[in-house]
């Protein structure tokens, strides 16, 4: 049993598109930068919750991990999402895979900055 096929309207997809490519490669330079700098430069032994509350204590290492947070769920939910339009053809399924996946992203999302917002060394 096939899907019937629609034309899209609007531009989302050409943006969801764009937005993938330009979110993977600034993915990359962010998780590199990670690891060069918490795995490498500091070293893995030296990494527990004092190290990471002097980190945390200026603004560029939290709006560095808020970008990084924020464009990895985006990004990984945006392909979630791509399976989901590909792969799932039952309607009611689609529908439960999708609201499924919107309420993870946005939970995780929010929990994520709050613990970024919020945290106190």
């Amino acid at each position: 049993m096939l899907r019937k096929s629609t034309k899209p309207t609007g531009n989302f997809e050409m943006i969801s598109w764009f937005f993938m490519r330009a979110s993977g490669a600034l993915l990359v330079v962010l998780v590199l930068t990670h690891i060069g700098i918490v795995h490498y430069a500091i070293g893995v032994e030296k990494v527990n919750f004092s190290m990471v509350a002097g980190r945390w204590a200026t603004p560029t290492w939290r709006i560095f991990d808020a970008v990084m947070l924020t464009l990895a769920l985006l990004h990984g939910g945006n392909g979630v999402r791509i399976l989901i339009d590909d792969y799932i053809l039952s309607s009611a399924l689609r529908t439960f895979a999708f609201s499924s996946l919107y309420t993870i992203v946005f939970v995780l999302l929010v929990l994520g900055w709050l613990v970024l917002v919020t945290f106190k060394a």
